[in-house]
């Protein structure tokens, strides 16, 4: 899958990005976070490899603190024209790799 580019979506500041490292530095077991940004939400993604993916979630969006919850709604952000199905599939591969310690 290939995301669409974003535009329109604003620059994660230093601050940001050290507080999701301390956060999931804090939190080895999570991959995702939720985060309250202007107009909506960051879902942050932290994969196995050490990397931050963000996307971005509206403000209507009803966001639960749950690594499964928030799979689901960081691949459905990052891939709006996916199918449930797919995406479900890729949300739980995800955490399954996250597993892996």
């Amino acid at each position: 899958m290939t995301a669409a580019p974003l535009h329109g979506l604003p620059a994660v500041s230093d601050i940001e990005a050290i507080d999701d490292d301390d956060w999931f530095a804090a939190n080895p077991r999570r991959r995702f976070r939720g985060r309250r940004v202007d107009g909506g939400f960051a879902v942050i993604r932290h994969t196995t490899s050490g990397v931050f993916l963000r996307t971005f979630a509206g403000a209507g969006t009803a966001i639960v603190d749950h690594d499964r919850d928030l799979a689901l709604l960081w691949f459905s952000s990052a891939y709006p024209a996916a199918h449930p199905e797919q995406v479900r599939k890729r949300a739980l591969k995800a955490l399954k790799q996250g597993g892996k310690k």
